[in-house]
């Protein structure tokens, strides 16, 4: 395989949509010129492809990128900016979808290595961003005639080029335009239900996207309608048949409809079987919150009895036009005929009756018609009237013109062309009610009629409607037919009085006033039309009403001076009044006053002039005034001049040029003022920079200080050097306290002064001033001193919880003055609150209740040598027996005897010791009982011994005996010893001793024998015997 570039690589085709666009002519070049040289290859070629070349904002396409390489495993990729992520690959392509796509054009360019040739394939990728188009509609819910403005629009599109259209249903589609679009649209009742989208449309390439906002429907309120088709004023109803009363009303709200004849409710379009009584003028009403419409309804009912035909208006018939004949011959052989004399015809027959036509009739009275049958010999008559009519050709009701309030006018309804006239009935109604009912004698003939009502007319008649109302009743054997006339609505108007003009008398040329025409007592308000002209040219107006009175407003706003007239007419129907008023018009410019210098440095000299300009007319007086009114120069000559002295007083003085234009029996007056400005150095007064400030602590205050001086001064104040400010306020801390240096300096030098702040604060206790802990040793004397931070200086008082305050001054202190005390500093901004706890030491000292001088122990049981005493700090106690040098017996479970003695106890702390003796008492149960005989215990019969017992124990035990019984013993007081006088047999034996106590008993026991007998259990020196056993307790 060679190596190096290529000076002419093999052609090659390349595929893709996007490669034909010129942007990518640099990368095709480029892949020419960095194909490298190598084995030689047939041509092949690289094609991508995407679901997709346009994309919505961040979305994804899919692409797949392949090539006609026949090398295994040949190198390809993708080269773009986009977030990508392989999705799958196989010999010779690869499938990547590209994510997030936010960049408006990016190109994709796949690339294939073909034994060493690169080939390049480019895809581009246009991320679009169609925002929802959106629609506003003014007045969703509007009135008819009311204006709503519609707008159709949309945030900007990428790529540019949107656009718009406005659809409405049932409107030829819009042609496509750039937003945004506005329609103003007149509601009408034909809008109502309207629905409207805004619609977008965006072309990318050879595709078109297209959007909609949600469809807002319009709503318009109306007031009730009905017409010819929805309410026919005339209608046919046939006698006998059901029959439905033909009337419906549209409006929004959808209205209600009540119909009624002769006030009584008759419902529309609910069938209902008709009877000749239903013929007549119906009145039907439809009604919603926006008014109410009546309209008329004429119904005509005819009848076709058995026996008779239908006549046929518009020229003489007869009724019945089908007579017929009926026979009861056996047989059914009658023959049957009618005599009458006009024109007949037979019709259908049968066996029993025959009908006849007749023909052309054409006579008013033509007699009467005869039926014959003839059965055999005998022949039967039967006769009947032949009555001929004729419907009317219209029922006319003659115009009513306008009409005052209380004034008459003839109601004249005609009747053409109606027969027979005596059969006819004529009402006249206004509204539901009736004027006159009017019918007619016979007559030859069809006539015309005329029947007039004199009417004197209200208010109330206003707008009602006048009907007129014919009927042709053939009844009983025909219909009865009714006709109306076309209703007049009757107008009624009144203008009592002309209007009153109200209007400035004088007016001055180019400027405006507005003026007004009141008219009270105008019937109808609504049909009232005003005029207001002024010199001869017409002036808009705008009208309100409040009860029966009526205002024209008008602006007026001549050009040129001179007299000029105001009109009003006011007109209603065909009655006008009109009211005029004169005006003044003038021409006066407004006058000059001038000051020269307008700025002046004091002591310099300035003139004041006041002029006046051309006036028309020219009749000008001129004053010259100061600022509270007082005349500095007057005359009718222009200009007035004056000259001062200016001093600093003058500062801002006032100067007024006052010209007065004499109109007519009035004048005018008008008023021009200067200012004059004298110029001066700072001056700073202590009530705009007062020295002393005292601000309190928290709050926001501003280092304020005004000075005078023209032109004026700037204030700066600072402190050490410091500029501070002087315009917002600010938080007052106590480093705000100072002196402070104020400069206030203009063109002309500088003054300054110096402030004082004062900063106020609430007290504050701290540890510093007011320790939380004190502590004392009884008898010094001491303060329960508390220093507390704050201005003005705070008062500080300090009490124990509960108890009194506690004086000021050292005094010596004592133990009761341990505790918590509360302190509290005071001033006018509050107080503090510090606890502080005192703690008094004092030496020991030992009572009997903590450590009693007398102790009772019990041989064998626990004790504790305990002393306690009081003192601060807790004091160390200590004991030592007293004789020997041992120490108090610890805590031990037997006491024994020789623990008894005297103790002293010591207590001691920091401040001193305490001693006290404290005597130890052991006691224990009787031990040791010891019994001796006297003289021995061996007795001779007749002698005298005693036996005496003795025993150890404390409390002292006492003695108890057992012995052989006999009369002659006798025992000790203390019953220690018993004494046995003249011995004989009965006082030999044992004798037992025992000793007690409240801690437990021990006995002993001697044997004494009489006669010489052994003592049993052994003898001891002098007859004594030792107690054996152990004590009870």
């Amino acid at each position: 395989m060679g190596s190096g570039f290529c000076s002419h690589p093999r052609g090659f085709r390349l595929t893709g949509a996007a490669m034909s666009r010129r942007g990518h002519l640099a990368w095709f070049l480029a892949g020419l010129l960095l194909v490298l040289c190598g084995q030689s290859t047939d041509s092949f070629e690289v094609r991508v492809e995407g679901n997709s070349s346009e994309v919505g904002y961040g979305g994804t396409v899919l692409l797949n990128c392949s090539s006609s390489c026949p090398e295994a495993g040949a190198p390809r990729g993708l080269e773009t900016s986009l977030s990508k992520e392989r999705v799958s690959q196989g010999p010779g392509w690869v499938s990547v979808r590209l994510r997030n796509i936010t960049e408006p054009l990016s190109d994709v360019l796949c690339y294939f290595y073909c034994f060493g040739e690169r080939k390049v394939a480019a895809f581009r990728v246009l991320a679009y961003e169609f925002p929802q188009p959106q629609l506003t509609i003014s007045s969703p819910n509007t009135s008819s005639n009311e204006m709503v403005a519609i707008k159709c629009f949309s945030a900007p599109s990428w790529p540019p080029g949107l656009k718009l259209r406005l659809h409405r249903s049932h409107w030829h589609p819009q042609a496509w335009e750039e937003g945004p679009i506005s329609l103003e649209l007149v509601a009408r009742e034909e809008d109502d239900g309207a629905e409207f989208s805004c619609q977008a449309q965006l072309s990318l390439g050879n595709r078109t996207l297209t959007k909609s906002s949600p469809t807002a429907t319009l709503r318009v309120t109306y007031q009730p309608r009905m017409d010819d088709r929805s309410c026919p004023p005339s209608q046919n109803w046939t006698e006998g048949q059901d029959e439905t009363l033909r009337c419906w009303a549209w409006g929004n709200p959808r209205p209600h409809l009540e119909c009624a004849k002769d006030r009584e409710p008759f419902p529309a379009g609910v069938p209902r079987p008709v009877t000749r009584a239903h013929a007549g003028t119906y009145l039907c009403r439809a009604t919603n919150p926006l008014g109410t419409t009546v309209r008329t309804v004429t119904v005509w009912v005819q009848s076709e009895p058995a026996s008779h035909g239908t006549p046929r208006p518009g020229r003489p018939a007869a009724a019945p036009a089908h007579p017929g004949a009926r026979s009861a011959c056996p047989g059914g052989n009658a023959t049957l005929g009618l005599d009458t004399p006009l024109a007949v015809t037979l019709g259908a027959g049968g066996g029993r009756w025959q009908s006849f036509r007749l023909l052309n009739v054409s006579q008013w009275s033509p007699g009467t018609a005869t039926c014959y049958g003839r059965c055999g010999d005998t022949q039967v008559n039967a006769s009947a009237g032949i009555l001929v009519y004729r419907l009317p050709e219209r029922v006319v009701l003659e115009p009513v013109a306008a009409v005052a309030v209380g004034e008459s006018r003839n109601l004249t309804c005609r009747v053409v062309e109606v027969a027979p006239v005596g059969n006819l009935t004529v009402t006249l109604r206004r509204g539901a009610e009736t004027l006159r009912t009017e019918s007619f004698g016979a007559a030859e003939g069809s006539a015309t009629v005329a029947v007039t009502h004199l009417l004197t007319v209200g208010p109330g008649d206003h707008g009602q409607d006048v009907t007129c109302h014919a009927e042709l009743s053939l009844r009983p054997h025909g219909p009865l037919f009714a006709r109306a006339a076309v209703p007049v609505k009757l107008s009624v108007f009144a203008l009592p009085e002309p209007p009153q003009l109200r209007a400035p008398a004088l007016l001055e040329a180019g400027t405006a006033a507005n003026a007004s025409c009141r008219l009270t007592g105008a019937f109808p308000a609504g049909d009232v039309h005003f005029a207001v002209t002024l010199a001869e040219q017409s002036l808009n107006v705008t009208v309100t009403a409040a009860g029966d009175v009526l205002t024209a407003v008008t602006t007026l706003a001549p050009a040129a001076p001179g007299p000029q007239e105001l009109s009003c007419t006011a007109t209603v129907a065909t009655a006008a009044r009109t009211a005029r008023r004169q005006l003044h018009v003038y021409r006066f410019p407004l006058p000059v006053v001038e000051l020269s210098p307008a700025s002046a440095p004091a002591g310099s000299e300035v003139t004041v002039t006041c002029r006046a300009g051309v006036a028309d007319p020219p009749a000008v007086r001129l004053q010259l005034r100061d600022a509270d009114g007082g005349v500095l120069a007057e005359g009718p000559e222009s200009p007035l001049e004056l000259r001062l002295v200016a001093r600093r007083e003058d500062d801002g003085r006032q100067f007024g040029c006052r010209a007065s234009l004499a109109i007519g029996d009035g004048a005018v007056t008008k008023d021009t003022e200067a200012r004059l400005a004298v110029l001066y150095m700072p001056e700073m007064a202590a009530s705009d920079c007062p020295a002393n400030r005292t601000w309190l602590r928290g709050t926001r205050e501003t280092l304020s200080c005004r000075a005078a001086g023209n032109p004026a001064p700037t204030v700066v104040c600072g402190r050490n050097g410091v500029t501070v400010s002087t315009g917002e306020p600010e938080l007052v801390t106590r480093s705000r306290a100072g002196t402070y240096l104020c400069n206030a300096t203009n063109a002309l030098g500088t003054r300054s002064r110096q402030v004082t702040v004062r900063v106020e604060y609430e007290p504050t206790l701290t540890e510093r001033g007011c320790p939380a802990h004190r502590t004392w040793v009884e008898g010094e004397r001491r303060e329960l001193g508390c220093r507390a931070d704050g201005d003005p200086p705070p008062s500080t008082r300090c009490a124990r919880d509960g108890a009194a305050t506690r004086g000021r001054g050292s005094r010596a202190v004592s133990r009761a003055d341990a505790g918590r005390y509360l302190c509290r500093a005071t001033n006018k901004h509050g107080s503090a609150v510090r606890s502080v706890l005192v703690t008094v030491e004092y030496e020991p000292s030992i009572a009997e209740t903590g450590c009693p001088a007398r102790r009772l122990w019990v041989e064998g049981t626990p004790a504790e040598l305990a002393c306690a005493a009081s003192g601060n700090p807790p004091p160390r106690v200590t004991c030592d027996k007293l004789g020997d040098n041992q120490d108090p017996p610890p805590v031990s479970p037997n006491v024994t005897r020789a623990h008894a003695g005297t103790y002293q106890c010591r207590a001691t702390n920091t401040h001193g010791s305490a001693l006290r003796n404290v005597t130890v008492a052991v006691e224990y149960s009787p031990a040791a009982v010891t019994l001796r005989v006297v003289p021995s215990a061996n007795v001779s019969r007749g002698s005298s011994f005693s036996v005496e017992c003795r025993a150890e124990g404390l409390p002292p035990p006492t003695y108890g005996w057992a012995l052989p019984p006999a009369p002659n013993l006798r025992f000790a007081p203390d019953n220690r010893s018993v004494a046995v006088a003249a011995a004989a047999a009965a006082n030999r034996g044992l004798y037992t001793c025992t000793a007690s106590n409240r801690h437990g008993r021990r006995a002993g026991s001697v044997m004494v024998r009489v006669d010489g007998e052994l003592e049993e259990g052994g003898n001891g020196k002098n007859g004594e015997k030792k107690g054996g056993g152990k004590g009870e307790k």
